[in-house]
């Protein structure tokens, strides 16, 4: 169990659960000790096809560390930044 930072004591983000939700890909590796070739890490309202997922992933090696992302996280295109 990771709590959220106590309130009013924000030391790393912006928002409660934000630190624990970065940690979200350690604790399951370290949990499932590694035993997974992919992490399929969406919000509570995600939704996966898994064939497309499956028909995605069939060509990369999951052994090597990769991000496959649809939001970039870029300065400009996010008003909280800056």
């Amino acid at each position: 169990y990771w709590p959220d930072e106590p309130a009013g004591r924000q030391w790393h983000a912006r928002n409660a659960g934000d630190v624990r939700a970065a940690l979200v890909p350690f604790i399951a590796h370290r949990m499932t000790r590694g035993k997974f070739k992919w992490l399929l890490y969406g919000d509570d309202d995600t939704l996966w096809y898994m064939p497309a997922v499956l028909r995605l992933l069939k060509d990369h090696d999951h052994t090597q560390p990769i991000l496959i992302s649809d939001n970039l996280w870029y300065e400009h295109s996010h008003h909280h930044f800056g």
